[in-house]
């Protein structure tokens, strides 16, 4: 269903608007979507010379981390989970699932390469993001130089006397 609108919004010049979590049980999820997605990129690699390159995996990112040895020798991963906690009462499992996921694409990856990081959760501030992410990097056994850090677009504002508005978190670092 998601290829066929692509397909329909191309033939019509018009634009289609993707937005959602990919998770299960989320809800805007849906694994279709997902398989939808990971075609649609699998064809614009062919289409860029690149699908030799590159990697288009549906799994776990928890057990597809575990499987892959130190130093694998992906370039660039990108971690974008959906946020690990929606309260502080989770916020120590939150910190350990954030923890586990950045140190094995830390060890995944060689040096010299990248890793962008995120979190949307407002209760994982950037003080505990930030400790977590220097925390991964020692457990790793890694040196991190920071590239870019953001936060959320305009689009969704920052009102300092809502806090729950300050929730996104986003870094690129190279692995050193």
């Amino acid at each position: 269903a998601l290829v066929a609108a692509m397909e329909n919004c191309k033939k019509n010049d018009s634009a289609l608007h993707l937005m959602g979590l990919l998770s299960p049980g989320g809800v805007h999820s849906h694994m279709e979507h997902l398989y939808g997605l990971l075609e649609m990129a699998k064809k614009n690699a062919v289409q860029n010379g690149l699908s030799d390159r590159m990697d288009f995996v549906c799994a776990d990112v928890f057990d597809h981390l575990a499987t892959l040895p130190k130093d694998h020798g992906y370039d660039f991963i990108i971690l974008d989970p959906p946020a690990f906690t929606k309260s502080r009462d989770t916020l120590r499992n939150a910190i350990k699932g954030y923890r586990e996921i950045n140190r094995r694409a830390m060890q995944a990856l060689r040096r010299g390469s990248y890793l962008a990081t995120c979190s949307c959760s407002h209760f994982m501030t950037n003080t505990y993001f930030c400790q977590m992410l220097h925390n991964a990097a020692e457990d790793a056994g890694v040196g991190l130089r920071q590239i870019e850090a953001r936060q959320q677009s305009p689009d969704h504002p920052i009102q300092w006397n809502v806090p729950e508005t300050d929730y996104l978190k986003f870094y690129i670092f190279q692995i050193v």
